[in-house]
């Protein structure tokens, strides 16, 4: 299969999307130097932690509806040493 060339306009728009990511890029850096992605992370883990915990919780709940595990199935898996 041959590739045809990408026209003007294409080329023009990976090279702004292609600016635009190494700008973001090197903003990213100049935070991480600076210390204040860190800060940023820092009070942004608890808010995201907490989203996943909530996320992970409605998957089990919708698992446990759909019984897609057993009560016995759980007690089988339990009793060899492994845990849910």
């Amino acid at each position: 299969m041959v590739e045809k060339e990408p026209t003007p306009e294409e080329l023009e728009e990976m090279r702004k999307k292609e600016a635009r990511k190494d700008k973001l890029h090197q903003n990213y850096l100049k935070r991480k130097a600076s210390g204040k992605q860190k800060e940023y992370e820092e009070r942004t883990k608890a808010k995201k932690k907490a989203q996943i915990e909530s996320q992970k919780e409605q998957i089990r709940v919708e698992d446990r509806e759909k019984a897609y595990i057993s009560m016995q199935e759980c007690q089988t898996y339990q009793e060899q040493g492994n845990k849910l």
